[in-house]
């Protein structure tokens, strides 16, 4: 029994892999088929790790519906059997959910973000913690808040030792970088270890960003970023 365990976990982390890589529909079905062969072996490590893991392919696929009913389990498995140390990452989840909705709820992935900040926090999960936070500040720039993503990013990225070749920590310096330097482009965040690397120029979906555009200085330069994924020609 236990080897068909370990077997089956380390179909299910390939599966992971390749769907994190590429979320293509035949990708994240295969993940499904392996975390139910997973659970059916009888083991439930790592539930909330890898129930994640779905949610992000569902959601990075553009199946919402799909993604949200991962997370509630995902959510009903933190309860059921006290694994939290991936808590925080659901909660950031759940506010990545909240902005692909038809109607985008930037008050509410707000209040995620920063409940899952709270709880890395309080579990000193600083790689975590930083992720969360540098999401929260990509929503506090595409909405125009006035809060400070310095002073969130810069004590985390403080905190943390080594660490500076992680997707989480180049993220939050390039976007640190990005608010230093508002006129020139920076090298594109990367969507997480958890998605494809992409340009990330918004915290909403395409058609949900128009209207800020519209209202930005720089909308030309801003609609080139997101139809390309590059930054402008620097030739002109």
């Amino acid at each position: 029994m236990q080897q068909r365990q370990w077997r089956s976990l380390g179909v299910l982390h390939y599966a992971c892999a390749r769907s994190t890589r590429e979320p293509t529909k035949e990708n994240v079905a295969a993940l499904r088929t392996a975390l139910a062969a997973h659970q059916s072996s009888g083991a439930y490590q790592q539930g909330s790790l890898l129930m994640a893991h779905l949610a992000q392919a569902l959601l990075t696929a553009g199946e919402v519906t799909g993604a949200e009913a991962a997370l509630k389990e995902a959510f009903a498995f933190v309860e059921q059997s006290g694994e939290r140390y991936w808590l925080a990452e659901l909660h950031r989840l759940d506010g990545e959910i909240a902005l692909h909705q038809p109607e985008p709820d930037p008050e509410r992935a707000e209040a995620c973000f920063l409940r899952a900040i709270e709880i890395a926090r309080e579990q000193e999960s600083r790689m975590l913690e930083l992720r969360a936070g540098t999401r929260l500040a990509l929503l506090w720039r595409d909405i125009s808040s006035p809060n400070d993503p310095r002073a969130l990013l810069e004590p985390i990225l403080a905190a943390i030792e080594g660490g500076e070749t992680t997707r989480d920590v180049r993220n939050a310096r390039a976007f640190l970088a990005e608010r230093s330097h508002p006129h020139s482009w920076t090298k594109t965040l990367e969507a997480r270890s958890y998605g494809p690397t992409r340009a990330v120029s918004a915290s909403m979906p395409r058609h949900h960003m128009a209207a800020f555009l519209r209202g930005s200085p720089n909308s030309r330069v801003l609609r080139h970023s997101l139809a390309t994924g590059r930054g402008p020609d620097r030739r002109s």
